[in-house]
């Protein structure tokens, strides 16, 4: 049976974790012409397209809408590599595709917001405030 609230709260799930990450990866790629390539908005759809990939056609469809995004990703990656060598930004748009179809295939209705790891809540922090975050302000 068909559970709008519950399929609603996956999907807001998925939107919160592409924005959480596009968030803090936004924060880190700098401005001008060297910035990187994936920010806010680009972890936001990968996310929702995992989470719709799955919810339209399975862990097959996940597979395909994850491998579209790493061929898109390496693309990125082969165009700009010059200028930043390293893979974080790649790999993290690879993996908000992947836990955006998690968070749909997954129910999260007995998740509890103090359930969530103290790292992600230093990162959530780290988000919010204006102040550079260390690890050592955990």
């Amino acid at each position: 049976m068909f559970d709008l609230p519950s399929v609603l709260l996956n999907f807001t799930a998925a939107l919160g974790i592409g924005l959480l990450v596009g968030a803090e990866r936004e924060r880190r790629k700098g401005g001008g012409p060297s910035r990187a390539p994936a920010g806010i908005r680009t972890f936001t759809v990968a996310s929702l397209a995992g989470a719709i990939s799955v919810a339209v056609g399975g862990a097959v469809m996940l597979a395909v809408t994850v491998a579209g995004v790493a061929a898109l990703t390496a693309i990125a990656y082969l165009r700009s590599r010059g200028d930043d060598p390293g893979l974080t930004t790649e790999i993290a748009l690879i993996l908000t595709a992947l836990l955006g179809g998690l968070a749909i295939s997954r129910p999260l209705r007995q998740a509890r917001p103090s359930a969530l790891p103290p790292c992600s809540r230093h990162a959530l922090r780290c988000i919010i405030s204006s102040a550079p975050c260390s690890p050592s302000a955990r």
